[in-house]
């Protein structure tokens, strides 16, 4: 048996459910930094050994949306912090904040349902709006910020 995590869900116009979007989630409860090692662990469990990434992504095709590996960590100092990967498209890592993560919902929500797959989010703002990738330049759907293409943002 194969269980799908958690599907976001909308009322369509009619009042009728839709899902927005799909998470498969895990948790870090270690101490410490999550670094690129255990992230790749993740992956490779999720995608290679265990059947439930292939069904997640079959099950958000099905749906017509995409599917996220959420990992969340309660970290030492309180906070709350998250890890995204797109297992629909294969992208990611993205860190973001509790606030990041919100606004990332907020994002996706915000968007019409047929522009809601693959999105080309690629990082957090420090207003902790999601930075989205547009006309070869990075724009927080927060701030209005531009951040140039060739200038890092964080990822794993």
């Amino acid at each position: 048996m194969t269980d799908l995590d958690s599907i976001e869900w909308e009322q369509d116009e009619n009042g009728n459910p839709r899902p927005v979007v799909m998470f498969e989630i895990t948790a870090h409860t270690g101490h410490g930094e999550i670094n690129a090692k255990y992230l790749n662990a993740i992956l490779e469990r999720i995608r290679e050994r265990d059947f439930q990434g292939k069904a997640a992504v079959v099950a958000a095709n099905l749906l017509g949306v995409d599917v996220y590996m959420l990992l969340f960590q309660f970290r030492d100092d309180g906070k709350k912090s998250f890890c995204l990967y797109n297992l629909s498209s294969g992208r990611g890592w993205l860190r973001l904040t509790e606030s990041g993560f919100i606004n990332f919902l907020s994002y996706v929500r915000s968007l019409p349902p047929s522009e809601r797959r693959s999105l080309p989010v690629s990082g957090e703002c420090s207003c902790h709006g999601v930075i989205i990738e547009r006309d070869h330049n990075r724009v927080c759907t927060g701030c209005g910020a531009t951040v140039p293409m060739d200038m890092d943002v964080e990822l794993f």
